[in-house]
This record gives C-alpha cells, sequence and structure tokens, in this order.
C-alpha cells in the first residue's frame, strides 16, 4: 500500500471484556440496567478496560437465547431495573417481595415471565393513572412515542397480540392478523389495545435506561461494542411487520 498512515489505528492497544446485563448480580432475578452495572463500568475504568463487548439486548423469544429476538430494534423488558421505578414512584419495596426471594448465582427465565411482567405492567397501571407524561431523567413519553413510531406501533401490537394468542408464533392467528398492515385496520380489543400501550411504555422504560447506561461508559471511557441478532427470528415483529423482505 505504501502509506502506512492507513493502518495507524493499529497503534493503539485496548482490553475489553463480553458481559450481557443479564449476567450482572442483582436483587430481582436477573442483571439489569441499574446500580450494579454502573459498578461494573467503574471497575472496567479502574482496570484500564477500554472496552466493554456485549451480547444483543433485545427481547428474547423461546429458549430465551439474545440471538432469536422478538424483534432486533427492541429492547428486553426483563433487563429494566425495577429499583429506579421504585425511586420513580411507580412501584413499592412490597410489589418486589417475589422477585426479591429469586435464587441468587442463576437467572430463571421461566420465574421472570410469570413474576416480572406482573411487576412492569403494575407499574404502567400506576403510571398511566397518574396522567403523566414525563418521568424522572426518561423525559416524555408521548415524544418517545412519536420518534421511534415506525418500529415501535408494529413492535408493540405484535407483543399485545402473542399474549392475546397465549404466546403462539404469529402465523398461527387467524388470517386477519397475519401481517401489521392487517392488524392496523382491525378492531382490536380494549385489553389489546392496552396490552400494546404497556409495551410501549417499557420500551420507553429500557431506553431510558439504556441512555443513561451509556452515557455511565462515555464519562468512564468505556467504549461499548454491541451486537444484533443478525438472523431475525420468523416469529418477530420484523417479519411480521414486512413479510415482504424475508424469504
Amino acid at each position: 500500500m505504501g502509506n502506512n498512515a492507513l493502518f495507524n489505528w493499529l497503534d493503539t492497544r485496548g482490553a475489553g471484556v463480553l458481559l450481557h446485563p443479564s449476567s450482572l448480580p442483582g436483587p430481582h432475578g436477573i442483571g439489569t440496567l441499574g446500580a450494579t452495572l454502573r459498578r461494573f463500568i467503574e471497575l472496567l475504568r479502574q482496570s484500564g478496560i477500554r472496552y466493554w463487548q456485549m451480547l444483543p439486548p433485545g427481547p428474547t423469544g423461546y429458549g430465551d437465547c439474545p440471538y432469536s429476538s422478538f424483534s432486533s430494534r427492541a429492547g428486553n423488558p426483563y433487563l429494566i431495573d425495577l429499583d429506579i421505578l421504585r425511586e420513580q414512584g411507580l412501584l413499592e419495596e412490597a410489589d418486589l417481595g417475589e422477585l426479591s426471594r429469586s435464587i441468587e448465582g442463576r437467572v430463571d427465565f421461566g420465574m421472570l415471565y410469570h413474576v416480572k411482567w406482573p411487576v412492569l405492567r403494575l407499574a404502567f397501571r400506576r403510571f398511566a393513572e397518574s396522567k403523566r407524561d414525563v418521568l424522572p431523567g426518561c423525559g416524555s413519553f408521548r415524544a418517545f412515542k412519536k420518534q421511534h413510531a415506525e418500529w415501535l406501533d408494529p413492535f408493540a401490537t405484535f407483543m399485545a397480540l402473542k399474549a392475546r394468542h397465549g404466546g403462539r408464533p404469529w402465523y398461527e392467528w387467524e388470517p386477519a392478523l397475519r401481517t401489521w398492515k392487517q392488524a392496523a385496520k382491525a378492531k382490536l380489543p380494549r385489553e389489546t389495545r392496552d396490552e400494546a400501550e404497556a409495551q410501549r411504555f417499557y420500551q420507553y422504560l429500557f431506553f431510558a435506561q439504556w441512555a443513561q447506561v451509556r452515557l455511565w461508559a462515555a464519562e468512564a471511557g468505556v467504549s461499548i461494542i454491541g451486537d444484533l441478532p443478525f438472523y431475525v427470528s420468523r416469529d418477530s415483529a420484523d417479519v411480521w411487520a414486512e413479510p415482504e423482505c424475508f424469504d
């Protein structure tokens, strides 16, 4: 090539760690985007480790594999830190009782499915009843929904319909709901529309907490190496919303 300046990025050495937030210790059954993660980032800073690589943070499907996700753009609500929701007035200590009794040292995804979702739904109900639009550190819920509507609306409706169908994949739903375009024209029951709004709220919380994590990392001089589910799952909002893009 004759020009060594093209390769000057090799002049800087650095060490990194691969760790998914779910692997961190925590009091509620799974590592989250809260104080424990901040301590992990501080440990990286003190150790001189400049890079943190993580697995895809999307909502996992059956088997709980981060590479088999219900969406390539949404965040996993399991990673939402509940202590932050308590500080924001959406939860009380008593609401976390069953999660707080979870077994330390491993993540029981089956337990999380039955226990954490009701807690998150309780936080959503209290937020909705409060008639608030803004949570401390989260910005406007209405603005978030508008900014991300392109992917958020199909995803939220997909998850709500999946719950309505007992978790079955979209290609086993009734024909009138097997694509986003069809479902968007259908008159969905109030319960399904409420669940879709709850799903939007969970993403609002996740993205706000993830933005705070990125700020902590930037302040510590730690670069985050992200990851994506490079094979989109067939049973996902992506395929359901735009089937013409997939074979």
